[in-house]
């Protein structure tokens, strides 16, 4: 049978000897290797949390509870031979003969002492302890499960990793949990003797004088010694037992061996052991002292505390102040680049175990984005924020704040995306698109989409307003260290293409400024190595940026064309020819430059087309014109609405032939 198989069976065979010892008489020899297990399983305990971090060790509470229903089991199998044959073995007797050295009364005196010790002085601390320790762990676990999922977010560890100190956070909680009421155990335990020892004293001296005949001297001399020897026998356990338990919920920081711990910490003070060896010397010198053991401990504190100091010469010590405080003032220089901070109420939804919360939306949301647009989203920090309102959040971006919203708890989002039905609810508007909304009750979902409404939960509200944020800053995100990681990536796999452009051809800064100028443009960055092959052969003859950008931008026709859903049926604008001659012959002459009356009505007009367009297609337009002038109604297109796309006629793939084209005559 293997070792893991029998591990099985121990539970089991506990379970038998325990019922056993208690329903059966047992002679006074296999009683003698019980008492002896008792006492070798205590001392096991207390070792097991002096050199293993305590948590770590999940089933301590258990074997607690165990190791008090073995005592309480040999107690039972000890009182019955004590008052049945006046005679409970080798271990009872010598404890009762050796430790109270044949004197009940001091027998008696040192079984208080120590019955004392271990309920008021090592019980009930660890008592207090353990409740103080079950209550801040439990109170710390969301915050150290929202760092986790912080940490998994911003890439710095794997869906392994978080799995696994997930799973020690958890067990770190039912650790000290479980710990609180095992301490009550001990507590027990130590009351349970003194009743125990009392019972066996007062039903030996009945059966000395009742039943054996004895003189009440001789009678409470024997069964006090059996009892006190049977009371020490089971209260050593316990006392070494409830230690065990102090120490389980007194280190829970410590890593290594407690021993190693508590002599290099001491040791690394040698001031504390210097000065305690020179006073007691200073004791020993006193008129009518004990001169030899007092000088005599005095100088091995001062030996040791000198070697201790050789060993870890002092050096001069910066103030406390000064470190910190120029930390904080560069932490405030480097921002997070992602911030979601939360009202009250909302932080509620930052919950990490919850699997529609922030956390858990948060990494789906990165994985969307890194697929649709080919940017990896920054770590995204959740935090509770006092300034706010309690249903409210702000996004941040750089320490910056962009867009805000509100979230109704207990509501839902109810957003019309076209012709409704009436509904009772709240007025609002979706914080992310602007559109008319209304919160409703949970319970009207069902009604809610019968009427038409597109309705949404509270994390998903905030979820889809951190998309749209992230889509209209994006190329704000793309910064020269994500740039650098991006073509490491590529790198691995397309290594000549990468060395070929960098840094012989083009900089990181200038990649970088490509880039952004196509995110900025809602161009997905998903054919990387697409794009740093047309900028290896564009840069051959240019290093200008806007013109690389544009070469990109030709080379990626299909991948524009599909971006902006002209595959799909998206319909067209385009310009009155004559109107986009002249722009275009202005553009030639001043590059840049466009008349400020023309540039009135190209607004007014676009604005029109845009808005009738999008009304009756219920899509959102494509703008189509020459390429000498798509910088410049990109621009002004941009002020009217950003979610348009603007291409220029080469970059519509020969392919797509568009299903609707709207002329812009009115300019």
């Amino acid at each position: 049978m293997r070792f893991n198989d029998a591990g099985s069976l121990v539970l089991p065979v506990f379970a038998g000897i325990v019922a056993a010892t208690i329903i059966v008489p047992l002679p006074w020899q296999l009683l003698d290797l019980l008492i002896a297990a008792n006492i070798s399983l205590s001392l096991v305990l207390l070792l097991l949390v002096s050199t293993a971090r305590a948590a770590e060790v999940t089933v301590f509470p258990t074997a607690i509870l165990l190791a008090t229903l073995f005592r309480t089991a040999l107690n039972v199998a000890s009182t019955r031979l004590v008052l049945s044959q006046g005679y409970a073995g080798q271990v009872i007797q010598r404890f009762g003969e050796f430790v109270a050295a044949g004197n009940p009364i001091l027998g008696l005196v040192m079984f208080v002492i120590i019955t004392v010790v271990q309920f008021v002085v090592v019980t009930r601390g660890a008592e207090r302890v353990a409740e103080v320790a079950a209550r801040f762990t439990l109170d710390a676990m969301p915050g150290k499960q929202m760092s986790v999922d912080a940490d998994l977010n911003a890439g710095l560890i794997t869906e392994e990793e978080a799995k696994k100190r997930r799973q020690e956070i958890r067990r770190e909680a039912d650790f000290y949990g479980a710990m609180d009421g095992a301490s009550r155990f001990t507590r027990g335990d130590a009351v349970a003797g003194l009743v125990i020892v009392g019972v066996n004293l007062l039903g030996g001296f009945a059966v000395g004088v009742l039943q054996q005949q004895l003189s009440p001297a001789e009678a409470f001399t024997r069964y006090a010694l059996l009892t006190i020897g049977d009371g020490l026998a089971s209260q050593i356990p316990a006392l070494l037992t409830a230690a065990a338990t102090g120490v389980a919920v007194t280190r829970a920081a410590e890593e290594d061996d407690l021993g190693r711990s508590m002599v290099a910490q001491i040791a690394g003070q040698p001031r504390a052991v210097l000065g305690t060896g020179l006073l007691i010397c200073c004791l020993g010198l006193a008129p009518g002292m004990a001169h030899l053991p007092l000088l005599g401990v005095g100088a091995l504190l001062v030996a040791a505390g000198l070697a201790a100091r050789r060993r870890t010469p002092e050096t001069p010590r910066v103030p406390e102040l000064q470190a910190p405080a120029f930390e904080d003032i560069y932490r405030t220089m480097v921002p997070d680049k992602l911030v979601v901070e939360l009202g009250a109420a909302a932080a509620a939804l930052a919950n990490p175990d919850s699997p529609d919360g922030l956390p858990a939306r948060i990494g789906g949301l990165r994985r969307h984005l890194a697929r649709q647009m080919g940017v990896v989203l920054p770590p995204v920090r959740l935090r509770e924020s006092a300034e706010l309102k309690a249903t409210g959040y702000a996004i941040l971006l750089r320490g910056v704040e962009v867009a805000r919203g509100e979230v109704l708890p207990g509501h839902l989002l109810a957003v019309a995306a076209g012709e409704t039905g009436e509904i009772p609810g709240v007025p609002a508007r979706d914080p992310a698109f602007g559109l008319p909304a209304l919160w409703i009750e949970e319970a009207r979902r069902h009604e809610a989409e019968v009427a038409g409404w597109t309705v949404v939960d509270l994390a998903s509200v905030i979820i889809t307003h951190l998309t749209e944020v992230v889509r209209r800053h994006a190329d704000e995100l793309l910064d020269r260290e994500e740039v650098q990681r991006m073509l490491e990536a590529v790198r691995r796999e397309h290594p000549a293409l990468v060395d070929d452009l960098i840094p012989g051809t083009l900089s990181v800064a200038e990649v970088q400024e490509v880039l952004r100028g196509l995110v900025r443009e809602g161009v997905p960055l998903t054919d990387l190595p697409g794009i740093l092959d047309a900028l290896g052969r564009a840069a051959r003859t240019t290093k200008d940026c806007k013109a690389l950008t544009a070469a990109v931008r030709r080379a990626l026709a299909r991948l524009i064309t599909k971006s902006a859903g002209l595959d799909r049926g998206a319909p067209v604008l385009v310009l009155d020819p004559a109107v986009e001659q002249r722009l275009v012959e202005d553009a030639l002459r001043t590059p840049g430059a466009l008349d400020p009356n023309l540039a009135e009505k190209l607004v007014c007009a676009l604005a029109d087309r845009i808005n009738a367009v999008t009304a009756s297609s219920r899509q959102m337009p494509v703008v189509v014109c020459a390429g000498e002038i798509r910088e410049t109604l990109r621009a002004l297109v941009e002020k009217i609405s950003p979610r348009v796309a603007v291409l220029a006629y080469h970059e519509v793939a020969v392919d797509v032939k568009p299903t609707a084209v709207v002329r812009l005559q009115d300019a």
